[in-house]
């Protein structure tokens, strides 16, 4: 602490903060170090990562630069502007939290010198304003293991892969605990602060019941009475209510009297805002992505305040919030997916980061209990989740102890092959003077992707994997094979080949083996064992070579098509995305705008095609609805519409607020009608955009979607006051 600032040590004490732990002390060892090093610091939850975040933060900020905080959620980020304004507000420090979605108000940002935002805000910030990078000291970003995300993590990836860069910005990574953050580390250029020790002593116990809800009940009871809080993770939002009305019932006699009598302080607010009153006032609430946001914060804010006891929720309460609680009680290790209608297993980082939740903030013990139904089922909890390791000990003779174990994180820049090429424009337009292809390459090689792979492979040309144009085809088939093992003499014998078919037997070398092998439009297959594990193999490359060499005029497309190779830059300027001139790549104003409204290119050409065909306002409805469909991966009933309409044809005195109170059933919660209603409005804006700037856009649907987009959009002149919480 002595080699705080005086200021900033007094800030610390007044918050209750009077020592450092030691990843704290290590990490700040690196403050004031003039050669800016990146940091990557990987712990277990609760163990003071966010205050060394805030503390780089300050001294980068005091030095005249802008730092950037960036989390996940939009949630987190206003979580994280209410405490870090509260602690150091007085230090002068101007922060801004921004988490829209569309329009930027860059000049009112630039009063600001800490701006807390989520990834996706801060890097269209950067895509539609790239020389104001040239602004920013610092970037933290929150949860940095989120770039292993199947849905987030390709543009997190890309947008670090753009930052490091900057030599000027010095990258903060905070990261729970994964199994390979040696990866991560040497990846961002950074020193890597690791811990796996927690602050609070965490307690595992694996429960067998046959009936999982009498003994949560128990459990409850139990923790209750001694004065605790715990956090119950279900499965599903309809089994989070249903538990807390069976919990409430269980526990009600435990609440005392001047509990439940602030409690009953809040239910003109509770009643109003659809929470279940008759759980509240027993101690119990529930917590899930169904309920609206002002519902979400006051249950969080009440059961900070150690009004409820006990809080059934869904896995959204694990994302960052900060909600400490004794205990953590896992009824089910499968989660149900609602996108695909099955319950599977939990990953090992989201089970820990569950489990992670108990103990925090509490100078004594937590405990995460997790339920089996059987002995079976926590033998499988035990040994997947967990090394067990056995200890001696001198009371109790032989205990075994259960070590967390963690899944690694891992690029996801190749799970969908439209990333490479949205990624490739977005770098294309960061470079407003254009950039070669060479340049390009070096894009990639500086991704996550390409330092992992390189690591498995010994494979110069890994990076023309992704087949950046149709004339390095040869580069793609290199590409393709991990490893080349043999220089030795080829013999092709050619069984067939047209326009449909390249097909062959390959032997390499004196001794080789014959191994028949080809490519077809719909795929590629070969006979060795190589095949197999790679789906591809050294008898397709020579054959494929063969090909190019003999028959060019058919191989070129077969080979394309066989692998599934849509030739990035190929691709980008036959959309008119980006023009190529003098052997450097620039944006088109088309390609400017793909980027600036943060949409990928065949979302940007379905709309754009789907505009002519849009006449009147329930035609264009009928189209975001199609739109919020496909952008979710889920079916919308017309019941989402029928929200829109009432919203729009809703009395002068009624809010949207109580046209989505009014409109939530069951199935359809005012949680999921907020997130439709927002994703519907950033979808017209960006109709709108497209319309104003494209020959098949017109002033029709420009009056349409701007008509409906003013209906749709409400001031909030009385926003809700939660400070007498």
């Amino acid at each position: 602490m002595e080699n705080l600032d005086p200021e900033i040590r007094d800030i610390l004490y007044n918050k209750g903060i009077d020592r450092l732990y030691p990843i704290q002390k290590e990490a700040l060892s690196y403050l004031r170090n003039d050669i800016k090093d990146n940091i990557l610091v990987v712990a277990p939850t609760a163990t003071g990562k966010t205050l060394i975040g805030e503390l780089f933060l300050i001294e980068v900020i005091n030095r005249g630069h802008k730092g950037f905080y960036l989390v996940p959620l939009k949630a987190i980020a206003n979580e994280k502007f209410q405490s870090i304004y509260n602690k150091y507000g007085s230090m002068g420090l101007k922060v801004k939290v921004s988490t829209g979605d569309f329009e930027l108000d860059l000049e009112d940002i630039d009063q600001y010198n800490l701006i807390i935002t989520t990834y996706e805000r801060f890097d269209s910030i950067i895509r539609k304003r790239p020389e104001w990078i040239k602004k920013i000291g610092i970037v933290v970003i929150d949860e940095i293991h989120n770039i292993g995300s199947k849905t987030r993590g390709a543009n997190l990836e890309s947008l670090i892969t753009r930052l490091k860069k900057y030599r000027g910005i010095r990258i903060i990574g905070l990261s729970a605990t994964v199994n390979n953050p040696e990866d991560l580390a040497q990846w961002i250029d950074g020193k890597l602060i690791y811990t796996d020790k927690r602050a609070v002593q965490l307690r595992y116990k694996i429960l067998v019941s046959e009936d999982r809800i009498k003994a949560i009940k128990k459990l409850c009871k139990s923790l209750i009475e001694k004065g605790f809080q715990a956090l119950v993770f279900v499965s599903k939002r309809k089994e989070s209510e249903n538990l807390a009305k069976i919990l409430s019932k269980a526990v009600s006699d435990l609440i005392s009297l001047d509990e439940r009598e602030e409690l009953e302080n809040y239910s003109k607010f509770m009643i109003s805002s659809n929470i279940d009153f008759k759980t509240i006032i027993n101690g119990v609430g529930y917590h899930h992505a169904g309920l609206d946001f002002s519902a979400r914060y006051f249950i969080e804010k009440i059961f900070r305040r150690k009004l409820i006891k006990i809080l059934c929720c869904t896995t959204t309460l694990a994302a960052g919030i900060n909600m400490p609680a004794k205990a953590v009680i896992i009824k089910n290790i499968k989660l149900f997916k609602r996108d695909a209608g099955v319950s599977l297993e939990m990953e090992m980082n989201k089970f820990h980061q569950i489990c992670g939740r108990a103990g925090r903030h509490l100078n004594d013990i937590g405990f995460a209990i997790i339920i089996s139904s059987d002995h079976e089922e926590a033998y499988f909890i035990k040994n997947h989740y967990f090394k067990v390791i056995k200890e001696n000990n001198v009371n109790n003779g032989e205990i075994k102890k259960l070590i967390p174990k963690y899944d690694n994180i891992k690029s996801v820049f190749t799970i969908n092959k439209n990333i490479p090429i949205e990624q490739t424009l977005i770098f294309i337009h960061h470079h407003s003077k254009g950039i070669s292809r060479t340049e390009l390459v070096n894009f990639f090689k500086n991704t996550f992707y390409f330092f992992q792979e390189s690591k498995n492979q010994e494979n110069i040309f890994l990076i023309e994997k992704f087949g950046f144009d149709s004339k390095n085809i040869r580069l793609l088939l290199r590409a393709m094979v991990p490893r080349m093992t043999s220089n030795e003499k080829i013999d092709i014998s050619i069984i067939k080949i047209d326009i449909e078919n390249l097909e062959g037997i390959v032997k390499m070398g004196k001794h080789g083996l014959n191994f028949h092998c080809g490519f077809t439009y719909e795929d590629c297959y070969c006979s060795c064992d190589d095949f197999k594990k790679n789906n591809f193999c050294q008898h397709l490359y020579n054959l494929g070579l063969y090909g190019l060499d003999k028959h060019h005029k058919y191989s070129k497309d077969l080979i394309r098509y066989s692998i599934n190779k849509e030739f990035i830059l190929d691709y980008l300027i036959k959309k008119d995305f980006i023009y190529k001139k003098n052997e450097i790549y620039k944006c088109t104003e088309l390609g400017n705008l793909v980027v600036e409204l943060f949409i990928d290119t065949r979302s940007f050409i379905f709309i754009k095609d789907s505009l002519k065909y849009i006449d009147n306002r329930y035609e264009f409805l009928d189209f975001i609805l199609k739109l919020c469909q496909m952008k979710s991966n889920k079916s919308l009933n017309y019941h989402y519409l029928a929200v829109i309409n009432e919203i729009l044809n809703r009395d002068v005195d009624s809010s949207v607020k109580e046209v989505l109170r009014s409109m939530a059933t069951k199935e359809i919660q005012i949680g999921d009608l907020e997130r439709f209603l927002d994703l519907a409005i950033w979808y017209i804006k960006v109709i709108i955009k497209i319309s104003e700037n494209v020959s098949e856009g017109s002033e029709e649907i420009n009056n349409i979607g701007k008509k409906i987009l003013n209906g749709l959009i409400e001031e909030e002149n009385n926003p809700i006051d939660f400070n007498f919480l």
